[in-house]
């Protein structure tokens, strides 16, 4: 992919700057075999995972200090070398060390914050369009109200709330009253004629008359 592309992204122009700065080294170390020396770029590139450009970007520091403080350890140790020089490469080697230390956990700080808000926007409901609204079903009417039956009226129970006395009393009353019906009717009786029998009656049984009949 060339810069002329439409599809080239910044992404791709630096991950173009780092890969052209790492051939050359890697081809030495690869005998010659540019092909061999751009996997082996490309699988150290992936191995950091960098989605972004700015993670992109502290990619290449990282591999660039760490080229550097490996060929500073490479020059300390040659053989016509001062003391002087020797002690120099190898604090410029501790030095882009750090360096290196520093934009890599600058760069997993960075990729477990955008890990988190992918995570995220993961969890989280897409929202959805609410659904058109139907026709509304119409309520069932309401029964008519029954009328309450009324309680049934209670059945009152004859009560006598008589004293011994008050009945006592009552039944005097009623024996004396019988015995002056009586003795009316021994004075009705014995001061009344016996009833007259016509003569052409003639006596019937023991309680009654019948008329005579003449002979033909």
């Amino acid at each position: 992919m060339s810069a002329t592309d439409p599809g080239f992204s910044p992404t791709d122009c630096i991950f173009d700057l780092v890969f052209s700065y790492m051939l050359p080294i890697f081809t030495v170390s690869a005998g010659g075999d540019i092909d061999l020396a751009r996997r082996s770029i490309i699988d150290l590139l992936d191995a950091y995972e960098a989605c972004t450009a700015a993670e992109l970007e502290l990619v290449a520091r990282i591999v660039s200090f760490s080229h550097a403080a490996i060929d500073s350890l490479r020059q300390a140790a040659r053989a016509d070398l001062s003391a002087t020089l020797v002690l120099r490469f190898r604090a410029n080697a501790v030095a882009l060390n750090r360096s290196a230390e520093t934009c890599r956990k600058t760069l997993e700080s960075m990729q477990d914050r955008r890990r988190a808000a992918e995570a995220l926007q993961v969890v989280q409901p897409i929202p959805q369009a609410p659904l058109p609204a139907g026709p509304a079903t119409p309520k069932p009417p309401h029964p008519p109200a029954q009328p309450v039956p009324a309680p049934p009226a209670p059945v009152l129970e004859p009560h006598f709330d008589l004293a011994y006395g008050d009945v006592a009393a009552m039944q005097r009353q009623a024996r004396a009253l019988l015995a002056d019906i009586q003795s009316r009717v021994s004075d009705a009786e014995s001061s009344s004629p016996p009833p007259e029998v016509p003569s052409n009656m003639v006596l019937f049984g023991h309680n009654g008359f019948r008329p005579e009949v003449p002979a033909r």
